[in-house]
């Protein structure tokens, strides 16, 4: 119990410093804009500008007001780390890896995709 509880702290105080990052004006929300730039160094440069900013702001936005507030900021960051775990990434491996070898091959992308993916060879 004692565990979990600093874990959550830990968490809740590396959320706040998060949000902080983001809001840079410090009117307690975070901007389209600040969302843009404080994402800017957590991201590879391709995947930062391959991204629809807006869109995804507006996926947060639950009110719609133009801001994100605290709690839909933590809200985003919760769901998206409570997606990311071990038994849902390996519900997703287990889809792509068909054959269930304990590796994802070529043919098993093109299976997964349809036929979409072009100029991909084996290493």
């Amino acid at each position: 119990m004692i565990v979990n509880l600093k874990a959550a702290t830990s968490e809740l105080e590396e959320l706040n410093a998060m949000f902080e990052h983001f809001d840079t004006n410090n009117d307690g929300y975070i901007s389209p804009e600040e969302m843009k730039i404080g994402m800017k160094g957590l991201m590879d440069t391709w995947e930062y500008e391959n991204t629809d900013w807006q869109e995804y702001f507006d996926a947060i936005d639950v009110d719609r007001n133009g801001l994100l507030s605290y709690s839909e900021f933590a809200t985003a960051a919760f769901s998206r780390a409570h997606m990311l775990t071990e038994k849902n990434i390996d519900a997703v491996f287990a889809v792509f890896d068909s054959d269930g070898d304990g590796s994802i091959g070529v043919e098993e992308l093109k299976e997964a995709f349809h036929g979409h993916l072009q100029n991909c060879e084996e290493d």
